[in-house]
């Protein structure tokens, strides 16, 4: 029987069946993913919004396409448009020094950094990362996702093999042989110099995440198999997933890192499943349901934390209460809608897949017994 070719996002969706089968369960930890902070600043967000770069202005509501070609309908058809580039995937975009920078991925399997003024105007290309390899087997890179940290920016890059076959319907074609490197390269913004500072090797189902960065150490988490295994149907690996006593998943591991912006040297942990939030307020970690500072210190029993520039937010649904931690002192609320992101003034809540809308209120309104939310209306 022929071996199915499995994509490089299908691969990361059923590692993640895994990692985050559990979100929703009560007595297991969950840490929301959730927009860069550097996408953020004031009241105003900037996204990729079907694949058209979008601001979105929280005090009005209003989402602006970043482009300033007059007429332009950001559909591909105007060659002027700055909100699109034609065949390559954006993603990541984010403001400094006020300028935009974004990422793309282009149909040649590179990816490729840009900036442009706020208006989307003068786009230059910064950074390129190519693919390397030949035409049996070739590593495609992509911008996974980002981390500013004062003057840089610090890219999780995903390489993935990508081999040739002719299983595509008897055509030749490449998908993933399911190995990938992770990356982390750094890039000076204000020198547009670029290194990478760590690497895990190839691993077969590998996934990473970065937390953030604190106190010039990025946390992350690195997981994957020791074992490259080979499947007839996609049915038969989801089903080696999610058996716990399957051989897969004997011979899987996971691994929290702590690594050292200033040198790249490596903290690894194998024990145990911290997961890492932080802020400028702040780093905690949750074991379990326990939730701690990043010194040890034992805070409370929690469901679900966020990081805000305030201090930690984190939720006890048995009591139904939200929770405002920073130094000892506790702030508390009945509990309304968890918090995706955060701007100056709002707290931007959950995404709703039925209507397309995310609801947003004020801090202050936040932590009231009657929160006031308005709809944000936002393609994904």
């Amino acid at each position: 029987m022929k071996k199915q070719i499995v994509s490089v996002l299908l691969l990361l969706f059923l590692f993640s069946l895994t990692s985050c089968s559990s979100n929703w369960v009560k007595n297991s930890a969950f840490i929301k993913s959730v927009v860069p902070r550097s996408s953020v600043y004031d009241n105003c967000y900037v996204t990729v919004s079907s694949n058209t770069l979008t601001y979105y202005d929280l005090d009005t509501g209003v989402s602006t396409p970043v482009c300033s070609a007059a007429g332009c309908k950001h559909d591909g058809s105007d060659n002027n448009c700055t909100a699109i580039i034609e065949n390559e995937i954006l993603s990541n975009p984010f403001r400094y020094a006020g300028k935009l920078y974004y990422f793309g991925f282009g149909d040649n399997q590179e990816s490729r950094m840009y900036k442009c003024e706020e208006n989307g105007s003068s786009r230059e290309t910064v950074l390129e990362i190519k693919r390397s390899g030949n035409d049996e087997e070739y590593i495609s890179p992509m911008i996974f996702s980002t981390e500013l940290c004062g003057d840089k920016i610090y890219l999780l890059i995903l390489e993935s093999v990508m081999s040739k076959s002719n299983e595509f319907d008897g055509n030749y074609g490449y998908g993933s042989n399911g190995m990938a490197n992770y990356k982390i390269g750094c890039f000076d913004l204000n020198t547009d110099s670029y290194s990478v500072i760590y690497e895990t090797g190839l691993f077969p189902d590998s996934n990473m995440q970065i937390y953030g960065i604190y106190n010039d150490t990025i946390y992350a988490n690195f997981g994957g198999n020791t074992k490259q295994y080979e499947f007839d149907t996609v049915d038969d690996r989801i089903a080696a997933i999610e058996d716990e006593n399957s051989e897969y998943n004997k011979t899987k591991f996971r691994k929290t890192l702590k690594i050292s912006t200033k040198d790249g040297s490596v903290s690894e942990n194998d024990s145990q499943m911290e997961w890492y939030t932080m802020s400028s307020a702040g780093c905690w970690y949750m074991l379990g349901n326990s939730l701690y500072s990043s010194d040890g210190t034992y805070i409370a029993e929690a469901y679900s934390m966020y990081a805000t520039e305030d201090g930690l937010i984190y939720y006890d649904y048995d009591c139904g209460n939200v929770y405002l931690y920073n130094d000892g002192v506790v702030k508390s609320a009945p509990f309304s809608q968890r918090i995706f992101f955060e701007s100056r003034d709002y707290y931007v809540c959950d995404y709703s897949n039925e209507t397309g809308t995310y609801y947003y209120c004020t801090k202050e309104s936040y932590f009231s017994d009657t929160p006031e939310f308005r709809e944000l209306e936002m393609k994904q």
